[in-house]
């Protein structure tokens, strides 16, 4: 019986330490704790978390220890641009790839070849070549007149003896056709400049056009034939129909007219030529002018509809 008693006294004094912890458990298990690591690289625990370390990676476990959350680092403002700036990056990358394809399409469908590049590149640069040899030929004609009007000038402009006031009109003149060959010489330089960026434009196209054979895109022209109805034709300024255009404005635009290039531009079955021209304005300076000569379909002029183009211009231009 003593033995007996005995037994039962262990078993409680056993059993009542597990009882209380799975009551301990039991109350507890919704309970949290956090684990960290510290400024000196050493994990901690606790049941809170230091405020400090609120914006730093930790993680949130139960009493079991399993995790419930787990919360990055805050980003620092220097990591947060880096992300920013590489998403722009990738955004601009996609943009310049959709506008790239759109070129390439563009290029596909107005060429078959190299050949049709050059022959584009050399009919844009016609006008170049016909702008800079009216400015030269008009500064050839300029010069002799300049030299004239220096000797006249001289005897006004001379450092010895009292000095004299040249006459207005004289001075006007004189100081009229040095601004006009000035303006000519800096124009015959923009002209180079603009020349040598087309050059540059359809050699960076025959290189692309280049490319994209390697890659067995080319020679897969599109539908290019309204595209192609369109191109301009470059004329001779000095050929006989540039000069009909510009003999029918001439009485518009007055006898100093002369012709800088000429070109027509076709739109279905119908074509104007488009005469640019130099004119002297009243005040003595030049400008240029587009002279439009509506055709028909035989090549001969739409007299009534150049008319109309000049009376529109007239009325545009008066006063």
């Amino acid at each position: 019986m003593k033995n007996m008693a005995f037994n039962r006294t262990h078993i409680w004094r056993r059993a009542i330490p597990l009882l209380c912890l799975l009551m301990v458990m039991a109350g507890d298990a919704s309970a949290e704790m956090y684990k960290w690591v510290d400024e000196k690289g050493v994990t901690q625990y606790g049941d809170r978390l230091p405020p400090e370390y609120s914006q730093k990676a930790n993680t949130k476990l139960n009493k079991r220890g399993v995790e419930t959350k787990k919360t990055e680092r805050a980003m620092t403002p220097a990591e947060i641009k880096a992300r920013d700036d590489e998403a722009e990056r990738l955004k601009q990358e996609e943009i310049k790839a959709k506008e790239q394809k759109r070129l390439d399409e563009i290029m596909l469908a107005t060429y078959a070849n190299e050949s049709e590049i050059d022959l584009v590149r050399d009919r844009s640069l016609e006008p170049f070549d016909g702008k800079t040899l009216a400015a030269r030929e008009r500064i050839k004609y300029l010069r002799p007149l300049l030299a004239d009007l220096t000797k006249q000038m001289a005897p006004y402009q001379s450092a010895a003896g009292p000095k004299k006031t040249a006459p207005p009109r004289l001075a006007k003149e004189f100081d009229a056709k040095k601004k006009e060959i000035s303006d000519l010489e800096r124009s015959i330089k923009n002209l180079e400049t603009d020349k040598a960026g087309v050059v540059t434009k359809y050699s960076q196209a025959k290189q692309r056009f280049r490319e994209i054979a390697a890659a067995g895109g080319a020679g897969k022209r599109l539908d290019s034939a309204a595209a192609k109805a369109n191109l301009p034709t470059w004329v001779d300024v000095n050929s006989e129909v540039a000069r009909s255009c510009l003999k029918n404005w001439q009485e518009t635009l007055g006898d100093g007219v002369y012709g800088v290039f000429a070109e027509i531009k076709q739109a279905g079955q119908s074509a104007d030529l488009i005469l640019e021209t130099r004119v002297r304005k009243k005040t003595g300076e030049f400008a240029n002018v587009k002279a439009t000569c509506p055709m028909r379909a035989d090549g001969s002029f739409d007299q009534e509809a150049i008319r109309a183009k000049r009376a529109q211009f007239a009325k545009a231009n008066a006063g």
